[in-house]
C-alpha cells in the first residue's frame, strides 16, 4: 500500500472515530501492513464532550466579603425593558414624571418560584390590572439608613458556559 493510502486510512479512522476502518484496511493482499499501533485509534481519541452554549446569568454582589453573594436576582432573568407602562429600571419616571421608580423590575413568568437563595413565593401575572405590561417581580433594596439602592449595580449580568440543553434558558 502506498503511504498516501495509509494516510487516508488514518484520517478516516480519526475523523470517524472508527477503529474498525483500520482493521479492514490492515492488508491489501501483497501490500504493506498497517502498523498495529494504528489499529485501535479510538482509545487515543479524547472522550466526546457535551456541546456547550452561553447563557446570561445574574450574580449578586458579595457585600460582607465572605465570598458568597448577599443579593440575588429573584427570577433569574433580566430587568424589565420598556413596555406600555414604562421601564423597569431604577429611577425610571413614574406618574408622568411626578416620581421615580424606587426599585428594579425583574422579568418573570407567572407561577415561577421567586428566590433569594431559597424560594420565598411565586410570581403572578399582572395582565388583569396592567394589560400589556411585562410580567415581573419588583425588587426594592435599601441601605441601613433607608436610602434606596439600584439593584442593577448590585446584581450583574455575566455570560456563563453551560451544557447545550441548559443554555437555551430554563
Amino acid at each position: 500500500m502506498q503511504s498516501s493510502t495509509v494516510t487516508a486510512i488514518v484520517v478516516a479512522a480519526l475523523s470517524l472515530g472508527l477503529a474498525s476502518a483500520a482493521v479492514h484496511a490492515e492488508t491489501n493482499g501483497t501490500g504493506a501492513q498497517v502498523p498495529h499501533a494504528l489499529m485501535d485509534l479510538s482509545a487515543q481519541l479524547p472522550a466526546p464532550q457535551a456541546p456547550t452554549g452561553m447563557r446570561t446569568v445574574y450574580v449578586g454582589a458579595d457585600l460582607d466579603g465572605d465570598g458568597q453573594p448577599d443579593i440575588a436576582d429573584p427570577t433569574g432573568k433580566g430587568p424589565r425593558g420598556e413596555d406600555a407602562y414604562g421601564e423597569g429600571r431604577f429611577h425610571a419616571r413614574r406618574d408622568g414624571g411626578e416620581r421615580e421608580h424606587e426599585g428594579v423590575d425583574y422579568v418573570s413568568t407567572p407561577g415561577q418560584a421567586v428566590e433569594v437563595g431559597h424560594a420565598i413565593g411565586h410570581a403572578h401575572s399582572l395582565q388583569r390590572r396592567y394589560r400589556a405590561i411585562t410580567d415581573h417581580v419588583h425588587l426594592e433594596l435599601a441601605d441601613r439608613r433607608g436610602k434606596k439602592l439600584d439593584a442593577e449595580k448590585l446584581i450583574l449580568a455575566k455570560n456563563a458556559v453551560f451544557p447545550a440543553a441548559s443554555a437555551m434558558g430554563d
